[in-house]
């Protein structure tokens, strides 16, 4: 999208915002807005009064705070309440998180709502008559101001915005009716590419499901549409070709390996260094190699069973409905090992590694192991086997 220039810029002297229109203001935000850090808890103590909590994941998850939303019942002291209240035109922001990239998540209050108190977490923007709200909101989901909150969160294990950083966010400043222009202007682009993404993400899911019918057919149907058929003997297959076999896959198998556990940073192996695979590597329905982990110095002695190719990485150990996640390894990389919460499973030359695959992503396949822990209940779940070559 392209936009009609202004006639005449300058520096605005901050350098990661460079040139802005020459009749534009620069100025901290506490020059336009109060800035408010909530201490607003989710505790209820007695003799204060009860009140609706706008809690973290309430702004994190919607750009509007509106009536009717789910808030959590708190109480509030008579200061917080006065102090803490959603006005009309307030911007509400997350202030510390556990990513740099959660900072700063923020949502506009179009309404006032009574008895709705901002909750720990976050922080009230109330701006000055000079400054439009949504506009206010806008500016903080733009890049700009992303970079400046990125580079001011501080900490290691959580991430915080002080009360210096937040006071002094760098903002552009138009005229108040520009300022209207501009949000309304995003609001409608912003609402319409959102509606974009759904339909967008409405057909991705469709093509996923044609996707995994494609898949399924092909497994257990063939893709002779006029084969002759027969009962497969096993209740969720139905009827599959009458040339096919249905047998254990134990039949097809030739080894089941785990790795061990081992120590290792939270950081890919870089090369020439050995890495252990997460237990998501499998997850996102095929194997992804790069989901390692670096082994500790002190534990390089102690890793076992590398990743080899042509075989199925299974997830052995998790959750009812990630345990049995699988992936083909195509091409193995060197120096990349399995943990003790993994299979690396081998099939006999006779049989396709690829097409056990893809009976993987079928919907009978989770089905069967859901709750399975065991590697002997793994290698006795049935699979049609064509005996065609």
């Amino acid at each position: 999208m392209s936009f009609t220039g202004y006639p005449e810029y300058k520096d605005s002297g901050v350098e990661w915002l460079g040139a802005v229109p020459v009749h534009w203001q620069v100025q901290p935000l506490k020059r336009q807005c109060n800035v408010m850090p909530s201490n607003v808890d989710k505790k209820s103590v007695e003799g204060e009064r009860t009140v609706l909590l706008c809690n973290y994941t309430d702004v994190y998850y919607h750009s509007e705070i509106v009536q009717g939303m789910c808030f959590m019942k708190a109480t509030a002291s008579e200061g917080q309440i006065e102090k803490f209240s959603l006005q009309k035109g307030d911007v509400i922001f997350t202030k510390d998180s556990e990513s740099s990239d959660d900072i700063a998540i923020a949502a506009h209050v179009p309404e006032t709502l009574p008895g709705v108190v901002c909750g720990y977490h976050l922080s009230i923007v109330r701006p000055h008559f000079s400054i439009f709200g949504q506009f206010l909101k806008h500016y903080f989901d733009s890049a700009s101001a992303k970079f400046y909150f990125n580079i001011s969160a501080n900490g290691l294990t959580r991430v915080g915005l002080g009360q210096y950083a937040s006071d002094n966010l760098p903002i552009p400043l138009p005229p108040l009716e520009e300022q209207g222009r501009i949000a309304a202007f995003l609001d409608h682009e912003t609402a319409r590419i959102d509606a974009l993404i759904a339909e967008q993400q409405r057909l991705i899911k469709l093509l996923k499901e044609k996707r995994q019918a494609v898949i399924s057919h092909a497994v257990t149907k063939g893709l002779d549409p006029d084969a002759p058929m027969k009962d497969s003997g096993v209740e969720w297959l139905g009827d599959v070709p009458a040339h096919w076999e249905v047998k254990p896959l134990k039949r097809a198998i030739n080894s089941v390996e785990s790795g061990t556990s081992v120590n290792a940073a939270d950081v890919p192996a870089a090369q020439g260094e050995l890495g252990v695979l997460k237990t998501s590597c499998v997850y996102k329905g095929w194997f992804d190699w790069r989901e390692n982990k670096t082994v500790n110095r002190e534990d390089l002695g102690r890793v076992s069973c590398p990743v080899r190719e042509n075989t199925l990485i299974v997830s052995r150990m998790n959750t009812p409905d990630l345990v049995g996640s699988a992936g083909l390894v195509l091409d193995a990389p060197a120096g990349i090992y399995l943990p003790d919460r993994l299979w690396q499973v081998s099939l006999e030359e006779m049989y396709s590694s690829k097409y056990y695959y893809f009976f993987t992503r079928t919907p009978a396949y989770p089905a069967l192991f859901t709750g399975l822990r065991q590697k002997r209940r793994w290698r006795a779940v049935s699979l049609v086997e064509s005996i065609c070559s």
